[in-house]
C-alpha cells in the first residue's frame, strides 16, 4: 500500500520523465523507421493545430493530421527529425498502407488511443465547405 510518505515529491516529479522515448518500427514495404515520443508541449500544439480553424474541410484536417504526426515523430539515427513540414505533400504520394502503418505506430507511441485524432477533427466544428449543416 502506498502511503503519503512514499509518494513522489515535486522535485523528483519534475526531474523524471523528461527524456524522449524511441522505438524502431519495421514498416512493411519501407524498412526500419525510428520514431520518437512527443513532449507534452508538442502534443498539445499538435492537438491545437488539428482543431484549428484553417478553413480546410474536416477530411483535409484529418489527412493533414495523420501526415503531420508522422513528420513530428520520424527521426534519424541521431534522433534528429528526418522529415519537415515541406514533406507533407510527398507523404501524400506514399503507399497508403505504409503511411497507415507508420501513423498507427506513431499514434500508439505518443499515447493517442485509436480514434483520438479522428475525434479531435470531428469535434473541431464545421468549417466552410465541409458539408456540415
Amino acid at each position: 500500500m502506498t502511503t503519503p510518505s512514499t509518494l513522489i515529491d515535486r522535485t523528483t516529479f519534475l526531474a523524471r520523465g523528461n527524456d524522449r522515448r524511441f522505438e524502431i518500427v519495421p514498416v512493411p514495404g519501407l524498412g526500419p523507421v525510428r520514431i520518437r515520443s512527443l513532449k507534452e508541449l508538442e502534443r498539445s500544439r499538435y492537438e491545437t493545430d488539428t482543431l484549428g480553424d484553417d478553413g480546410g474541410t474536416e477530411r483535409d484536417r484529418l489527412e493533414t493530421a495523420k501526415r503531420r504526426l508522422i513528420v513530428m515523430c520520424v527521426v534519424d539515427g541521431d534522433a534528429e527529425p528526418l522529415l519537415t513540414a515541406d514533406d507533407l505533400d510527398a507523404l501524400g504520394d506514399k503507399d497508403g498502407a505504409i503511411t497507415a502503418y507508420l501513423f498507427d505506430a506513431c499514434r500508439r507511441h505518443c499515447g493517442f488511443e485509436k480514434g483520438d485524432i479522428e475525434r479531435l477533427v470531428g469535434n473541431s466544428g464545421p468549417t466552410p465547405g465541409d458539408g456540415s449543416p
